[in-house]
């Protein structure tokens, strides 16, 4: 008994029938179309060849140019307008290089009469190349030297602009950007000027570019607002202004003075990098604060202890210290702790300065209050304390270098 309803458990289920209404004419052409769903895969969906090619040894010095998206659209169009009156193919019968930009006969297998002119940029309303204007604009706003230039282009054999051209776009492009950077300044000066409370005057942070690191042949000195970051000028001293490329940022810091003086802004402090020229010239005009920012101070100080800090075996004990080795980097620290905690006071600034050689020979009694070697009972120095005078002395001529900067 368990066997025939085992038996009958296994029995297959009826089959699951769809029922399409319609005669025998509807059932057979859906069954066909099933049939060449997955016979007609391996046909072309159209007549056109692959866009995808591969380039034979012989072509790979074929001419190559820049195109423009709208101008291939044309071509697109000129192509579409051929074959709806014409069977034959165009082929390219002459092609001209305008700069980057490629004038192109298309003549007709077929029919000779069927000649057309295409052009890989359309034209902008002074009758110059869309294409050529815009490389011309990545050119110079990217700061390649124009020998950079034609090697690049040369080298990849898109054509090139010629220097008449590219002289001629220059003139009017340096009128434009002339305009655009005077009005940036304008702007950046008055937000500048309108953070303050006190409309009195700016301070400004200024720096120098120069060409390469000796005897630069130009060099472009900048000056930034204290309170907004924007450029208040911008000067570009060249050597058929001052032969000397060392008085460069001095001649470029005096236009900058004169420039703003014209536009009726006073500066109250000027913070450059410790130039000494700049200083002296700061310093005559008896308005304006001097101030050499923090950075250069410290790597000024970082550079003269680290001289004394290692050398040869023979001048140990003579121009540097084993005692000094372990100190460039905690000097550097707290300098720029000393700067942001003086309170502006210059009094107390020196006296932490000074402090610097009494720390390291295990001095603490002026140490800052906050300490740990004024407060910790426990506090071991975690460098080489200094025991030899020599090296002291040469820690405190070190040091002495941030007064006078």
């Amino acid at each position: 008994m368990a066997t025939e309803k085992q038996d009958s458990s296994r029995k297959r289920p009826p089959n699951f029938r769809i029922e399409i209404p319609g005669d025998e004419t509807v059932k057979s052409r859906i069954f066909w179309i099933k049939q060449q769903l997955g016979s007609d895969n391996s046909k072309e969906l159209h007549p056109f060849p692959s866009t995808y090619s591969q380039t034979r040894s012989q072509d790979v010095d074929q001419g190559l140019f820049v195109t423009a998206e709208k101008s291939l659209d044309t071509y697109g169009e000129l192509y579409e307008a051929h074959t709806s009156i014409c069977n034959g193919k165009l082929k390219v019968l002459k092609r001209t290089m305008k700069g980057h930009v490629a004038s192109v006969r298309l003549m007709c297998t077929k029919e000779k009469s069927h000649s057309y002119l295409w052009s890989s940029s359309s034209y902008l309303p002074n009758d110059e190349f869309l294409v050529n204007h815009r490389i011309c604009h990545a050119f110079y706003s990217s700061g390649f030297l124009p020998v950079h230039y034609t090697r690049f282009v040369n080298g990849t054999g898109i054509g090139c602009i010629t220097k008449e051209r590219r002289l001629k776009f220059f003139r009017t492009y340096k009128e434009h950007a002339e305009n655009e950077s005077d009005q940036s300044v304008d702007n950046a000066i008055n937000d500048d000027f309108f953070s303050y409370d006190d409309l009195d005057g700016i301070n400004i942070m200024k720096d120098a570019r120069h060409g390469w690191r000796k005897n630069a042949k130009d060099t472009t000195v900048v000056a930034l607002g204290e309170k907004t970051h924007k450029v208040m000028d911008c000067e570009h001293i060249t050597k058929s202004q001052d032969k000397v490329a060392q008085r460069h940022e001095r001649l470029g810091t005096q236009i900058i003075y004169e420039n703003l003086e014209n536009k009726n802004v006073s500066i109250k402090i000027h913070a450059h990098d410790r130039n000494l020229t700049v200083n002296k010239f700061v310093r005559d005009t008896q308005l304006t604060v001097n101030q050499n920012d923090l950075w250069h101070a410290v790597k000024a100080v970082k550079k003269a202890v680290t001289k004394i800090s290692k050398g040869t075996k023979r001048s140990e004990g003579i121009s540097w210290s084993v005692q000094l080795g372990d100190k460039v980097e905690p000097i550097a620290t707290h300098i720029n702790w000393a700067v942001r905690n003086c309170e502006q006071n210059s009094l107390k600034l020196k006296e932490s300065l000074d402090n610097i050689v009494n720390h390291y020979c295990d001095n603490h009694g002026n140490c800052h209050h906050s300490s740990r070697c004024r407060f910790d009972s426990n506090y071991e120095p975690s460098r080489i304390v200094l025991t030899n005078l020599k090296a002291r002395k040469m820690l405190e001529i070190a040091i002495k270098r941030l007064h006078s900067c």
